[in-house]
């Protein structure tokens, strides 16, 4: 999961204002890697938004359907909503 631009910010903010990478890292709660990769970034491009989802499984259901189906049924179960769908939890 990637941090929100607003921490980004914060982050390099902090670390433009003196403070070391390491004393960021552990203040902010994030990789040392993860912080020169932004100021990398920063340098480079002058951003430092998150990159997009670089792949994953596509969704087994459309979003619009499921959210419209939660709506209509708010009660149905997980298992319930699910067989409709026509999916299961995974079992190992």
């Amino acid at each position: 999961m990637s941090c929100s631009l607003d921490l980004r910010q914060k982050v390099i903010s902090y670390v433009g204002s003196g403070h070391s990478c390491v004393c960021a890292a552990r203040i902010f709660w994030i990789g040392k890697s993860t912080l020169h990769r932004w100021i990398l970034r920063k340098r480079e491009n002058g951003n430092i938004n998150p990159l997009p989802h670089g792949g994953g499984f596509p969704s087994k259901i459309n979003a619009v359907d499921f959210k419209q189906y939660v709506a209509d049924n708010p009660d149905k179960t997980l298992q319930e909503m699910g067989k409709f769908f026509g999916i299961s939890p995974k079992r190992d």
